[in-house]
């Protein structure tokens, strides 16, 4: 039986838009959008490979897409080194100086994009509102990279605000400090950024493939 061209192009958008996680396995190609959510199809990470994804939490640490206005949010980039080295994360712009220092012409393994940086937030009208933190690669650390042992997972965490009373929620390298400010007003949101990545940590023909993270959601 022959299918429908509009039904398989149904099903193809349907199986896109339940991809969400940057697993390098599934995506030999660059530009990719992964939409909110993590582990899409229930597919787990392959045994050898870098993979990373995204959820907004809210303050019992749930995954939400929705805030009420007053609602701590706290970002949540996952980053899961699958392979059997370490692997080293830093800025796009810092990549060189990274191959220098650890004497290696590989560099790193995973960039965050000077050209979307980590976290920007867009307002319904497209427009970039800012990002949640203030700096990122701390100046104390003395340090231009994050490093991540074999099979380990690291979450990059940054809450909205730090409730100092009770600080459940911090942020964590390399995101660096969460200023004062302002509740987000009523409206829809998305966070977006681009990250750069290689299928296998610590391997130089290893190419880096680009993926652009796009997480909407609403403050009610």
């Amino acid at each position: 039986m022959k299918l429908r061209v509009g039904t398989f192009l149904m099903a193809v958008a349907a199986m896109l838009t339940l991809s969400f996680t940057a697993c390098s396995g599934d995506m030999e190609e660059s530009g990719i959008d992964i939409d909110n959510g993590k582990y899409g199809n229930d597919e787990k990470p392959a045994n050898d490979e870098i993979c990373c994804s995204f959820n907004l939490l809210n303050e019992k640490g749930e995954v939400s897409a929705s805030f009420k206005k007053g609602d701590n949010i706290i970002f949540d980039f996952e980053i899961i080194n699958n392979c059997s080295t370490p692997m080293i994360c830093t800025l796009e712009q810092w990549n060189d100086r990274v191959a220098k220092r650890k004497g290696s012409e590989n560099g790193a393994d995973m960039l965050f994009s000077k050209e979307e940086p980590f976290l920007s937030i867009y307002n319904k009208k497209g427009e970039c509102i800012g990002v949640p933190y203030s700096g990122m690669f701390c100046d104390y650390s003395m340090q231009c990279w994050l490093p991540i042992d074999a099979h380990t997972t690291r979450h990059v965490l940054c809450p909205w605000r730090i409730d100092w009373s009770n600080p459940v929620w911090s942020v964590t390298y390399p995101v660096c400090g969460v200023d004062e400010k302002e509740d987000l007003p009523v409206g829809k949101y998305r966070v977006t950024f681009k990250i750069m990545y290689r299928k296998k940590a610590n391997e130089p023909k290893s190419q880096f493939r680009t993926v652009i993270f796009n997480y909407p959601f609403e403050i009610v």
